[in-house]
């Protein structure tokens, strides 16, 4: 499975960059092995920025993630899922 959530790691952040301006700080597994719990970050934030530590959680399925990962290909269930949580932090870029 590590290759498969590297594949989704990689997806993720790919489709966040090029949709939100953000990108995937970190994708941890939670502690009971269910979810995944992103963290997303603008790019481009300038250092001085009030917004410089801003970010978004978000958590994810932990099968949805790994069936993604294996499949190579984001869902349109979790491209809507982040579409609503990083269009905010897209106005900060």
């Amino acid at each position: 499975m590590v290759g498969d959530t590297h594949t989704a790691f990689v997806l993720l952040d790919g489709y966040a960059r090029r949709k939100h301006k953000c990108f995937l700080a970190e994708m941890n597994l939670t502690r009971n092995g269910q979810d995944y719990r992103l963290c997303f970050r603008p790019t481009g934030v300038d250092v001085k920025s009030p917004h410089q530590y801003i970010c978004k959680y978000l958590t994810l399925d932990a099968r949805r993630v790994e069936a993604m990962g294996l499949a190579a290909r984001l869902t349109d269930e979790v491209a809507r899922a982040l579409d609503d949580a990083l269009s905010p932090l897209a106005a900060l870029s």
